[in-house]
């Protein structure tokens, strides 16, 4: 069984802060969601992975300025990443509208982040 708590649904907003529990099946390479016919592969295998997980975005470091974000808001960036792979998305829980989303690959070598953006919603210009 898996729950999820919705924080945002493009397809309806009414369903923002509902909590659902459904029956999944793992194995070592999908997850899938019997009831939705909803199948989703694995694409790596978490490795290396330093930062693989979901994180909300609480800051970001720009020509060595640090600027902090309070993440106790509506507007949340959240970014996920698996062992090669991130992907971002940008919404408000509030208005509950969708504001962006971007990802491509990543690496950290040597202690240093690194992203290669392979698509960006808004600018498509910024990919690659």
């Amino acid at each position: 069984m898996m729950t999820e708590k919705v924080e945002f649904d493009t397809g309806n907003a009414e369903r923002v802060g509902e909590v659902v529990t459904f029956e999944v099946e793992l194995t070592d390479s999908s997850l899938s969601i019997p009831e939705s016919n909803w199948t989703f592969y694995r694409i790596d295998s978490g490795s290396p992975g330093e930062l693989q997980g979901a994180w909300l975005m609480a800051g970001r470091v720009r020509d060595g300025n640090r600027r902090m974000r309070d993440t106790s808001g509506p507007r949340k960036t959240m970014k996920i990443l698996s062992g090669k792979r991130f992907q971002w998305i940008a919404y408000n829980t509030e208005t509950k509208r969708f504001m962006g989303t971007g990802g491509g690959t990543y690496s950290t070598i040597g202690g240093i982040y690194t992203e290669n953006i392979e698509f960006f919603s808004r600018d498509n210009s910024k990919a690659g």
